[in-house]
């Protein structure tokens, strides 16, 4: 028997207040039976239900179990008493994840030092889970989990079973399989729940003591009498009773027979008359300690996939939290600051253009040699951009002619500085249209070593110290001198004139490495390969490398507009050259991405072509004194353009037919153009690829690749920035959210 005495329980908080959870309540139930507590939220059941469970301190009055009373038991006697005589069923069910169902009911033997196999056979079978003992607590539903509380509780046979919200976690059909089931079980045990359904209360209780505020508010107990259905002319039909189907018809013939009334009961409960307490004392049994083997054997139970959890957990938090830092640097990222400060460092910020295949292929081909509209140029301008924008043309500055190399602008464009096995390159980067004030950005106080700044009319090139060292490296010009306005420039694959030499002072800033250089023509072949990589691993190298890629390889055309200036000057535009054409006559190729001559005729109409003996002989593979020359006119054949250093797969940007209309008889491989045709070729060969940009403070405007799809930068560290700031622009959304 419980039997509680003046209870009053009262939490202190720090701040010095206090709430008084029970007031003074007292009463007592018997060992059997199904009592509810019942009240709302804050009434005090969940305290009552702990301090009965000697789970909390008491502050005034005291609970006496089978007489034993709780102020005078310490504390090892509490656990003795909560092992040997409460069952414990919890709304959350409290079950141990790593544990089958058979080790979270054996836990509880466990910790009272028993082992019964049998036992735990037989409680299974009593709450229904018959065949689920190797099943772990996630593959059941809710009221299965609620029955292996129930089932631990029952293993241990105690005299109570606290149910706190036992099923306040289930839906409506399995609360009524659990309360069914502690029903039956209350049948020889007392089992005491905590609820705050009143319905459940009525329907399953023996007794329900509701609490309000601390206050027991009402103490009913179901109605037990007899009662007599039919007494005399009185029918009475009890509360909440279903009736049988004899009694039924009973009740059917009496009213038909004769006058009656009929009673029905309000209510099956009526108030408690509390149980007359037991004076005889049932001493606490002691629980017993657990062995040595018994604590290991629980250890490892509970420590069951301990270290893999706990691994993918701080796996899973590491990945979180690199997430949440990731996001947090992408949202905060400014892209715009960084991209000017480099720019800052260099003075200028250079744009290439690639192109993409076909209709299909989506990766940009970065070639750099494709021609830079105007009106992109107009964009920049238009997105912000306020400076100077220079062009770059691909004007091939060839070096060396020792024809060993290919001197083409194509070769220049993909120079790889792994590849650089020497100090000079052997063709330069193409003509820069700027002005003076650009080279002082540069270079500073621009120091000419030889020729003349001033303005000379003709369509000549102003080079760095570099330039002009390669050239007397693999020309033999003797000194600078000789290189200005020497005609013998002029090479078979294009011509330049050099009106000045600037000074860069490369020999001093980059002397060690030099020195390096000259070091490998005293090496052996092996290592010198090995010494050369060393070379080229090192940051002054790369520094070296772009400087060559972006000033120091590059002529300057400081005169204004480079490309009318070029077409006026005849010594380097007439008989120049194509590259980058494919010649087809229907569907045979004449000559697949050669290079032949081109010239220029007042005297043809476009579409028109001459061509000389010499050129039918290399496209046709004939003698030309073996073959009637006029049997070739009217052939038609086309030409396909393709961007420089392209693919043989890649499609030609654009294609057109000729009619040939005559023929000279000359060895030489020139074919004849009408005005027209002869510039749009020209176009092709001569055009602008990169653009230098000198303002850094718009410069972040101006380059998107979302908005300028076909550009470039071959600069790393900006070509990442940019990269970055794409990405947040796409999912700044995404990031906000996470």
């Amino acid at each position: 028997m419980i039997e509680v005495k003046n209870l009053t329980k009262i939490y202190n908080s720090k701040s010095k207040s206090s709430c008084k959870a029970l007031d003074n309540i007292s009463f007592s139930i018997d060992d059997k039976g199904m009592v509810f507590i019942c009240g709302k939220s804050g009434s005090g059941k969940s305290t009552l239900l702990n301090l009965i469970a000697g789970l909390d301190e008491i502050t005034n009055g005291d609970i006496v179990v089978d007489g034993n009373e709780f102020s005078k038991l310490s504390l090892s006697q509490f656990d003795d008493y909560r092992n040997s005589y409460i069952g414990f069923v919890f709304q959350d069910f409290c079950l141990l994840d790593t544990f089958t169902v058979k080790e979270n009911i054996k836990l509880s033997l466990n910790l009272l030092g028993e082992e019964n196999d049998s036992l735990i056979s037989n409680i299974l079978k009593e709450v229904d889970l018959e065949g689920y003992e190797n099943r772990y607590p996630k593959e059941l539903s809710g009221g299965q989990r609620q029955r292996v509380s129930i089932a631990r509780a029952l293993i241990k046979n105690p005299k109570y079973i606290l149910a706190d919200e036992p099923t306040g976690n289930l839906d409506s059909e399995t609360t009524i399989q659990i309360l069914n089931l502690l029903k039956k079980l209350s049948k020889d045990k007392l089992v005491l729940i905590i609820s705050h359904s009143m319905e459940n209360a009525k329907e399953y209780g023996d007794r329900i003591i509701e609490l309000s505020e601390g206050h027991i508010i009402s103490d009913i107990s179901k109605n037990k009498e007899e009662y007599k259905l039919i007494d005399n002319n009185i029918i009475n039909i009890p509360y909440n009773v279903k009736l049988t189907k004899e009694e039924l018809e009973l009740v059917n013939e009496k009213i038909n027979n004769d006058k009656c009334i009929i009673i029905q009961d309000d209510n099956k409960f009526k108030k408690s008359i509390q149980p007359v307490y037991n004076a005889h004392k049932n001493e606490i049994k002691k629980s017993k300690l657990l062995s040595l083997k018994s604590i290991f054997k629980l250890t490892k139970g509970f420590t069951k996939n301990y270290y893999l959890n706990l691994f993918f957990t701080a796996l899973m938090v590491s990945l979180l939290v690199m997430m949440m830092v990731v996001t947090q640097v992408f949202t905060t990222f400014d892209g715009s600051y960084l991209i000017e400060n480099s720019i800052k460092d260099d003075n200028q910020f250079i744009l290439y253009k690639g192109y993409y295949k076909n209709t299909y292929d989506k990766t940009l081909t970065k070639n750099k040699a494709v021609n830079i509209t105007d009106d992109e140029i107009d964009n920049f301008y238009n997105l912000g951009y306020e400076g100077n924008i220079y062009k770059l043309y691909a004007f091939n500055l060839a070096i060396n002619q020792s024809g060993n190399y290919n001197h083409s602008l194509a070769y220049c464009n993909q120079l790889d500085y792994s590849n650089i096995s020497s100090l000079y390159v052997e063709a330069g980067k193409g003509v820069l249209e700027c002005d003076l004030d650009y080279l002082k950005k540069i270079y500073g106080d621009v120091e000419v070593l030889a020729g003349t700044l001033d303005e000379t009319g003709k369509c000549e090139l102003v080079v760095t110290d570099y330039f002009a060292d390669a050239l007397l490296v693999y020309r033999g010009f003797g000194n600078y001198e000789n290189i200005i306005n020497n005609e013998n420039i002029s090479m078979s694959l294009s011509s330049y004139n050099i009106k000045a030499i600037i000074n860069t002072n490369y020999k001093e800033r980059y002397s060690s490495l030099i020195e390096n250089f000259n070091r490998l023509n005293n090496l052996n072949l092996k290592d010198k390969g090995m010494f050369l990589a060393e070379i080229q691993s090192s940051e002054e190298f790369i520094n070296f490398y772009n400087e060559i890629n972006n000033n120091l390889a590059v002529g300057y055309f400081i005169d204004g507009d480079f490309y009318e200036a070029l077409k006026k000057d005849t010594t380097v535009s007439d008989g120049s050259w194509f590259n980058n054409v494919t010649i087809k006559c229907g569907d045979e190729t004449l000559l697949s991405h050669g290079t032949g001559g081109k010239e220029l005729d007042h005297n043809l109409f476009d579409g028109e072509i001459i061509i000389n003996s010499g050129m039918i002989q290399k496209l046709y593979g004939v003698s030309v004194s073996n073959v009637n020359l006029e049997e070739f006119i009217g052939t038609e054949i086309q030409f396909e353009q393709y961007y420089a250093y392209n693919n043989i797969y890649d499609d030609p940007y654009s294609s057109k037919t000729y009619k040939i209309v005559g023929i000279k008889n000359s060895p030489a491989e020139h074919i004849h153009f009408s005005y027209n045709d002869y510039y749009k070729l020209y176009d092709t060969q001569v055009y602008t690829y990169a653009l230098y940009f000198d303002n850094s403070e718009t410069i972040s405007k101006i380059y998107n690749p979302l908005n300028n799809v076909n550009l470039f930068s071959i600069d790393l560290f900006v070509d990442g920035i940019y990269t970055i700031m794409n990405i947040i622009t796409i999912f700044n959304d995404f990031f906000k959210i996470i």
